[in-house]
C-alpha cells in the first residue's frame, strides 16, 4: 500500500501555452480505490502519466509542484523502482506489449526476466497474477491474437507480477462491451481488496465511479472536488464539467418537478427517491 500526495501541480506540454494541469492538489490514502472523472481534455491522462513517473523524463514538458508517492518525490524514483512499484495501463495497451514474446505466459515473464527475478518466484508471481485477472485460458495464446478486453487483462497482469504498491488505469472501460466492463470491474475490485492503491480514470459516470472509495472530479486541468461517490455523482454540474448525468439521474429530474442540489444515481436510490415523492408507488 502507498499513499499519494499531489501538491499544487501544474504541467505544460512542449509547444503549448495552456497548462494541462493547473494548481492541482489531491491526497489519496494508502489502499484507496479512486476514480478520476473528467471529460476529454480534463487532464486525466496527463495526471496518470505524471504519477507513473513519465512526466519530464519522457514528455519534456515543464511543471511545478510535487507528486509524492509514499513520501518520495516521483521525480527522484529510479526507473527500475518505477517499473517495480507502479503499475500503469495506458489507453493503448497494445503499445505496452513487448512484441518479442510468442505467448501470454512469456509476456508476463518479460519484466521479471529483465529484473533478474528467480525463475521459481517468477512462475509463482505469474500464476498469482493470472488468477487475480482470470486469464488462465490465455497462457498459451499469442498476444497479437487477443481481443481488446483480453489484452487489457494481460497488461494488467503483467503489472501485477511486479507486486506494485500503486496501480494506475487510464480509461480502461472506454473500448469494452458491457460484459467485458463487468469482468474488468470485478478484477479491479479484487486488486483493490489486496490493499493495492488503485487509481482509475473515466470520462463519464460509470461503474468504477460508483464502486470507488472516492471520486476526483477534474475540469480543464483543475480539481473541482474530491468526495465520496454518494456526495458527488448526483450533484455534478453538466454545463461546467462536460460530464453527462447518468440515465437514472436524468429520469429522476424529469419525474420530480422540485429542483434539488443532488439527485440519486443508482437504481435503489432512484426507486426510493421516486417512492418518497409519489406515495401511490409505495
Amino acid at each position: 500500500m502507498v499513499d499519494i500526495h499531489i501538491e499544487r501541480l501544474t504541467f505544460t506540454y512542449p509547444l503549448t501555452k495552456t497548462p494541462s494541469l493547473k494548481d492541482l492538489t489531491i491526497k489519496i490514502d494508502s489502499g484507496e480505490l479512486v476514480s478520476v472523472l473528467g471529460c476529454n481534455g480534463a487532464g486525466k491522462s496527463t495526471l496518470c502519466c505524471l504519477m507513473a513517473g513519465y512526466g519530464e523524463r519522457f514528455f519534456k514538458g515543464t511543471g511545478t509542484g510535487d507528486i509524492l508517492i509514499g513520501g518520495r518525490p516521483v521525480c527522484s524514483i529510479s526507473h527500475r523502482d518505477l517499473v517495480r512499484d507502479i503499475g500503469f495501463l495506458s489507453q493503448s495497451p497494445r503499445n505496452q506489449i513487448s512484441e518479442i514474446k510468442d505467448t501470454v505466459y512469456e509476456e508476463l515473464a518479460f519484466k521479471m526476466e529483465n529484473l533478474g527475478v528467480d525463475p521459481g518466484e517468477m512462475h509463482e508471481r505469474i500464476e498469482n497474477a493470472m488468477q487475480t485477472v482470470s486469464i488462465w485460458g490465455l497462457a498459451d495464446r499469442h498476444p497479437h491474437n487477443l481481443s481488446g478486453g483480453q489484452l487489457q487483462k494481460v497488461v494488467i497482469a503483467a503489472q501485477l507480477t511486479m507486486n506494485p504498491s500503486l496501480l494506475i488505469l487510464d480509461e480502461p472501460f472506454s473500448r469494452l462491451d458491457p460484459r467485458s466492463s463487468e469482468e474488468l470491474l470485478d478484477t479491479i475490485k479484487r486488486i483493490s481488496h489486496t490493499g493495492t492503491t488503485v487509481v482509475v480514470t473515466e470520462n463519464k459516470i460509470g461503474s468504477i465511479s460508483q464502486a470507488a472509495d472516492s471520486v476526483c472530479l477534474l475540469s480543464h486541468g483543475r480539481l473541482i472536488k474530491k468526495a465520496k461517490p454518494n456526495d458527488l455523482l448526483g450533484c455534478i454540474d453538466q454545463t461546467a464539467t462536460g460530464i453527462s448525468e447518468n440515465l437514472l439521474t436524468q429520469l429522476t429530474k424529469k419525474l420530480v418537478s422540485a429542483k434539488r442540489t443532488c439527485y440519486p444515481y443508482t437504481l435503489p436510490e432512484t426507486v426510493s427517491f421516486i417512492k418518497s415523492h409519489y406515495d401511490y408507488l409505495g
